[in-house]
């Protein structure tokens, strides 16, 4: 079958992890505890979307997010990365516990998590520039070459983690919003709040606000667009995208290039599940993947599955999403009008 290891048609590598967004980086480290043979091509700015660069702000990773993570970094690993741990959020001044079953959610750092995951990945997977790497497909394998070591490296499998500006996906993101522009600072610090969350609204905004362990606060806000008021200089415009498969396939290839976690989507920070997203669909698409290399499953039916499962996702996140933003008189998701 196309989709297992052939003795007729051997590869240097299993996998291809195209990107260095967070998704590229779970990708890479959970493909190697698989036991494949990993070939990394990072970019040489070494960074994903924006939102994830500053080394001083941190991030809330969902209960969801905390348990997709426990698959590839041990308790110790995860502890340390720990810069606050919350069982609820405060919304607008009412306090919703999590379920007990879901667990606790995380403040944490995406720097040191890359820099954690990286100590792990550094010592057994190849790296290459992306910028340096010339790509070519045929039926059975993706070939890369660079132009410094004109011989070509074989995968079986590739996975794009570029994010919302790939260069090796041949798809255009669709947006899905007018433009979104969100300001992250540090707030006040106060010990009285150490470790907790908070999502507020009014009339114009909303605010994400977490606290640290040392009461630290990083503030995530969004303001409604008024005339004659000019956008931050510091804001990042996150805009909802999507584009329009999961899976791409090139040519006459019989693999497809599978898209993760912001390559393929992305709801703007106010849903909450930036991160968790990321994670939870690298370890979905490695895990489809070694199963098809071992041969214990149809291909098709579980790359079809991935397809699903990433769609569903989307879904369940756009659609109260789009109401949310509605309530403000901006168009999202459903009430878009998408230009072509």
């Amino acid at each position: 079958m196309w989709f297992r290891k052939q003795k007729n048609n051997p590869c240097d590598y299993d996998l291809a992890v195209v990107g260095d967004t967070l998704g590229g980086y779970v990708a890479v480290l959970a493909a190697l505890e698989q036991g494949l043979r990993v070939v990394w091509l990072r970019s040489e700015c070494g960074t994903g979307y924006s939102i994830e660069t500053e080394p001083a702000r941190f991030d809330s990773l969902s209960p969801e997010g905390a348990r997709y993570l426990a698959h590839i970094l041990a308790p110790a690993d995860i502890e340390h990365l720990q810069r606050g741990r919350f069982g609820g959020i405060n919304r607008n001044g009412i306090y919703s516990p999590f379920n007990q079953a879901l667990g606790c959610g995380f403040q944490f750092s995406i720097v040191a998590l890359k820099q954690l995951l990286m100590q792990k990945i550094v010592p057994r997977a190849k790296i290459i520039q992306n910028a340096d790497a010339i790509f070519a497909f045929d039926r059975n394998c993706l070939r890369i070459s660079t132009h410094t070591t004109p011989e070509h490296i074989l995968c079986h499998w590739a996975i794009n983690a570029e994010g919302e500006f790939s260069q090796f996906s041949r798809q255009m993101p669709t947006y899905l919003s007018e433009d979104l522009w969100v300001v992250r600072n540090f707030g006040d610090r106060s010990m009285h709040y150490a470790g907790d969350v908070f999502f507020c609204e009014d009339d114009i905004s909303w605010r994400w606000i977490a606290y640290d362990d040392e009461g630290l606060a990083c503030e995530t806000r969004w303001r409604k667009p008024r005339t004659g008021i000019s956008i931050p200089h510091n804001a990042i415009n996150a805009r909802w995208y999507k584009r329009a498969c999961c899976l791409e396939y090139y040519d006459e290839q019989l693999r497809p290039v599978i898209l993760i976690g912001s390559t393929f989507f992305r709801v703007d920070p106010a849903c909450g599940l930036g991160a968790t997203l990321q994670v939870k669909s690298a370890l979905y698409a490695v895990a489809c993947i070694a199963r098809c290399l071992s041969g214990s499953v149809q291909a098709p039916g579980e790359l079809a599955s991935y397809q699903a499962m990433m769609d569903a996702t989307f879904n369940e996140v756009a659609q109260p999403m789009a109401d949310f933003y509605q309530a403000y008189g901006v168009r999202a998701g459903k009430y878009y009008t998408v230009v072509t």
